[in-house]
């Protein structure tokens, strides 16, 4: 299929880009104002910083994470992000490879409160 235009859209939100149809085969048939699931490869990242929903507060002042710093204080911190990898978020700013996330229980989270760190995966216990 051809595509005539591409519509940006709140990429924080979502990964979802509207197009517009412009040609496709014959064997496709799609009426007029119909949606379609469509994936589309838009290109490869290298060393991309994945990160899973959970751990990723939207708010009214942006994007936000909790960082587990230094003698376990959490710290939150805003990130942004360029899309969805595989139901995992690809961070493109505000967060380094190797800090490490609050994925669990972000709602009762709040700036400097010490946290009890688990390996995801981990049981509770």
């Amino acid at each position: 299929m051809r595509w005539d235009a591409a519509l940006p859209v709140n990429r924080q939100r979502n990964s979802r880009t509207p197009l517009k149809r412009l040609c496709a085969p014959s064997d496709v048939r799609l009426i007029p104002g119909q949606y379609a699931p469509v994936r589309v490869f838009v290109g490869e990242q290298s060393g991309a910083l994945l990160i899973p929903k959970s751990a990723l507060v939207e708010s009214q002042t942006g994007n936000q994470v909790y960082v587990v710093g230094a003698g376990d204080k959490v710290q939150s911190r805003r990130v942004e992000v360029s899309g969805v990898h595989q139901g995992q978020w690809v961070v493109a700013k505000g967060l380094k490879k190797g800090e490490r996330v609050v994925v669990e229980g972000t709602q009762k989270v709040r700036d400097g409160i010490l946290v009890e760190l688990q390996e995801a995966g981990e049981p509770k216990g």
